[in-house]
């Protein structure tokens, strides 16, 4: 009697110590096949062409202003303010890269700071994530359009979106944190991996 319930018991552990290895390889097996199918996502995003366009322009302390929110931003507005947020949609942008907001001197006058040379600044965009890769919002807070005060002459500033590979990015981050590549820009923007996705062009002055 005594033998039999030992083989029972027997029986019973080794069904258990069965039941639960079959139950850590499945969940294993269903990790591993969700790590992969996750790892092939991003490898497909990292394969695909962003793209991004300028939607949007916002005064930054809209509290203190009337001025409407800029829709039309395809048709060289005139800006009534030095500061403006930035909006748009983005689509297939992977996460080994980062977006910028490049403000190009057009039109300013001579500096010791602007001799001629490309002048880019730019500011850092946060990407609103959501369910989807596609159809993505953007916001760019912060984005200095010329000086303070309006010129004395209509002066015209091209506002481009690029996107920028990790490695890139760093640097730019890196660079951006030094007063004065903050206040006076890169005079190249020599950054290979860095693509344009879209320009607008805008104005402001007198």
């Amino acid at each position: 009697m005594w033998k039999a319930a030992q083989v029972v018991g027997w029986i019973v552990t080794t069904f258990v110590a069965l039941g639960a290895l079959y139950v850590a390889r499945t969940s294993a097996n269903s990790a591993n096949r969700l790590n992969d199918a996750q790892s092939q996502q991003i490898m497909r995003l990292e394969k695909t062409t962003p793209t991004a366009t300028i939607t949007e322009m916002v005064p930054y302390d809209s509290s203190r202003t009337h001025t409407p929110v800029l829709t039309n931003v395809r048709r060289d507005p005139t800006l009534q303010q030095q500061i403006y947020n930035m909006y748009g949609t983005a689509s297939n942008v992977p996460d080994n890269g980062n977006l910028f907001i490049d403000i190009h001197f057009y039109g300013e006058r001579i500096t010791d700071f602007n001799q001629g040379a490309p002048q880019f600044y730019l500011v850092p965009v946060r990407l609103k994530f959501g369910k989807s890769v596609v159809a993505q919002r953007w916001e760019a807070a912060g984005v200095y359009i010329g000086a303070k005060a309006p010129p004395s002459n209509v002066t015209t500033y091209r506002l481009s979106l690029y996107f920028c590979n990790s490695i890139d990015s760093k640097k730019i981050f890196t660079a951006i944190k030094k007063p004065a590549i903050k206040n006076y820009g890169f005079r190249y923007l020599s950054y290979p991996s860095c693509k344009q996705l879209d320009s607008i062009f805008v104005r402001r002055g007198t």
